[in-house]
């Protein structure tokens, strides 16, 4: 079944927003630019493993359709609204985005990075080959995943989440949610992985076949906080 990134993203905000309303009163109290920039800049550098400084900061919010809206006997309640910094790290002297962020302007929650296409790694004639050989079978069909697995690439996944989120938690499963190409100017696959840890966080990770490149993370639910 194919992960609806967007409407989980939406659920988990909107959990956040009516968090920090509940906390603040009615008028939400935004955590303002420099602190975005300072959490959104301080995910970048943990999931790539860079030391970004500086970044632009944009401000940005739309409403949220959510599951608990009130729909019953013809009254609509209010709709939450998703208030965003976007974190953006642009490439000296041009307009490149080399690395960007999303930031929850009510609570200071990062809960996605990616990066621009010029920071990865460009891709031999072989991998070009093996990146147009995979985008021509079915996906999710026993020939794509044998290529996947012997290429080990939960492993990768496994490897690289387990050193940078939940070090107190295990994995407990890794699957795949959908599949995309650029074979015209990247000439990559992106396939994303759905990786769940027995603590409840689940996280999307963005990997790039054939190069095993982590081209993004999105946090879709965070760890589940038991009762003594």
């Amino acid at each position: 079944m194919k992960l609806n990134r967007i409407k989980m993203t939406a659920i988990l905000l909107a959990a956040i927003v009516c968090a920090s309303l509940a906390l603040s009163g009615c008028t939400p109290r935004l955590i303002g630019e420099a602190k975005a920039k300072e959490a959104g800049l301080a995910f970048i550098n943990k999931v790539f493993d860079v030391n970004e400084t500086e970044a632009k900061v944009d401000y940005g919010e739309y409403p949220v359709d959510t599951p608990a809206q009130d729909q019953s006997a013809g009254q609509k309640s209010a709709v939450p609204v998703m208030r965003v910094y976007y974190v953006t790290v642009m490439k000296e002297h041009t307009d490149e985005v080399l690395y960007y962020a999303q930031v929850d302007a009510i609570s200071g929650f990062a809960y996605s990075a990616n990066r621009g296409s010029g920071t990865l790694s460009p891709l031999t004639e072989e991998q070009i080959k093996q990146a147009e050989e995979l985008m021509q079978l079915p996906f999710g069909e026993r020939d794509m995943m044998n290529r996947i697995y012997e290429a080990k690439l939960p492993q990768t996944v496994y490897d690289w989440m387990s050193a940078r989120f939940e070090k107190q938690s295990t994995i407990g499963s890794v699957e795949y949610g959908s599949m995309g190409g650029d074979l015209n100017e990247s000439h990559c696959v992106y396939l994303d992985c759905v990786v769940t840890f027995e603590n409840g966080a689940v996280y999307v990770v963005d990997i790039i076949w054939p190069t095993k490149q982590i081209n993004g993370i999105e946090i879709l639910s965070q760890p589940v906080v038991r009762g003594s």
